[in-house]
């Protein structure tokens, strides 16, 4: 990695890092706005809307992440472009290509990433968000049987679903 992919990396995921923040705290605060109603008649405490946030942020990270992705991918080039860098870049010899690069690579990192975290991190997040929405804010009784365990299901053709 050259002294230009750096740069041009370090840009992005500054970018990308204001970006996250900036779509992860709208989506929170519309979250909030629509469910306070819900908070207040329940009488959550603040120790569970707490918990409640901080497992669906997870979900939300995996929402913004592919829009912010795209603008903070937006945003590098085009500071590049006004900052004239990237017509000093292009004069070196360096193309437009070969600049996209990093961000290509980088965008298929992330995206391999991305299905680890939603298939790992974010399916456990949510689990614990619905028992803590059910459990902890509306109060409802936990049910003793796990029906989370095995199950299987065979159609008229003989197919077997797990």
């Amino acid at each position: 990695m050259n002294l230009i992919d750096r740069y041009v990396l370090r840009l992005f995921l500054r970018t990308l890092f204001y970006g996250l923040i900036a779509f992860l705290g709208m989506f929170i605060i519309i979250d909030l706005v629509d469910h306070v109603d819900d908070f207040i008649d329940d009488e959550a405490s603040i120790l569970s809307i707490l918990k409640f946030y901080l497992y669906i942020t997870p979900a939300y990270l995996d929402y913004c992440l592919p829009i912010a992705m795209m603008l903070a991918s937006m945003f590098t080039m085009g500071i590049l472009g006004k900052s004239r860098e990237y017509t000093a870049v292009l004069s070196s010899g360096v193309s437009l290509a070969r600049m996209c690069r990093t961000l290509i690579v980088f965008g298929l990192i992330v995206t391999g990433l991305s299905i680890v975290w939603r298939e790992g991190v974010v399916a456990e997040a949510n689990r614990r968000h619905h028992d803590v929405r059910q459990y902890e804010i509306e109060g409802r009784a936990r049910n003793r049987l796990n029906s989370r365990r095995n199950f299987a299901h065979v159609d008229e053709d003989g197919r077997v679903y797990l």
